[in-house]
């Protein structure tokens, strides 16, 4: 899990650094298309017959939900201090609570309330509207976290039918088309640096979800949910020195509640999932 978010924040100080340079929507290309030559070796693995999805239409929306979520955070990226980044995306889950109520039907009580507007008010101190303008690069964000929240709900839906599996390497393989769409649009062909950047970006982002899938097979998820607070570290710490970011004191505290929130959230869905069902 430590590995899975050192490998992320690089992924992300990269973006950082390239989409300054060349559009969101060309990077964003070129990385979805070095991740799905990673996965490669699975499509052969898999084969066709292996990839052929029983929800379609569901297949196809998580694919697009995917390439608009990554080309917002991206965007956010490009404009957005990298702590302020990490920081914010961790409303994910927090958004994904929201919509599993509307969508999925589940029960919200007291305690995961609390937690919810513990995690939204952190929300509000990073980003200080009362003090600073509301800026571009939290807007993306904001917005790639909530698609990705709508994406979590799509795919716990998927995994009723689906394989975990074919829905990993369904989404990587749909959500591309979509971004190249895009990238066309904007089209830069990027410098050997620029290149070689990517190259790393994409390898980055295939070591951050091996190592969490990894991580995920040796421990439950709410043992791994405290270390991924590191990535606040690791951006603060590679912010600093590469971007001379230095990080306020609102985004560590904002950041601390809204990551404190995710967790017990994460925490009570678990705690509900195992509970043992009432006598009879």
């Amino acid at each position: 899990m430590v590995v899975s978010g050192i490998a992320a924040i690089v992924t992300n100080a990269g973006i950082h650094h390239v989409a300054t340079e060349l559009h969101p929507f060309v990077v964003t290309f070129f990385r979805n298309l070095i991740g799905v030559v990673f996965l490669f070796p699975l499509l052969v693995r898999t084969g066709i017959a292996g990839l052929k999805p029983n929800r379609p239409g569901l297949q196809l929306t998580r694919g697009l939900l995917q390439a608009v979520s990554a080309f917002l955070f991206v965007a956010g990226l490009a404009l957005a201090p990298l702590a302020k980044v990490t920081a914010l995306n961790f409303t994910a889950p927090l958004f994904a609570s929201v919509l599993a109520v509307a969508f999925l039907g589940e029960t919200v009580r007291l305690r995961r309330t609390v937690a919810l507007t513990i995690g939204f008010s952190g929300t509000l101190v990073v980003l200080r509207p009362w003090e600073i303008a509301f800026d571009p690069g939290s807007t993306y964000i904001l917005l790639s976290a909530f698609l990705w929240a709508i994406g979590m709900i799509v795919v716990k839906i998927l995994m009723r039918s689906e394989s975990s599996l074919t829905t990993t390497i369904l989404t990587s393989v749909i959500s591309t088309p979509f971004v190249f769409i895009g990238a066309l649009l904007f089209w830069q062909t990027p410098t050997p640096e620029q290149l070689l950047w990517l190259a790393g970006i994409g390898f980055a982002y295939a070591v951050s979800s091996l190592a969490f899938a990894e991580a995920l097979k040796q421990a439950e998820l709410t043992a791994l949910m405290p270390l991924d607070f590191l990535k606040l570290i690791w951006a603060a710490i590679l912010g600093f020195v590469i971007f001379a970011e230095v990080p306020e004191t609102a985004i560590w505290i904002g950041g601390a509640l809204i990551f404190t929130a995710a967790t017990y959230i994460a925490y009570r869905e678990r705690a509900a999932r195992t509970a043992a069902p009432p006598p009879t």
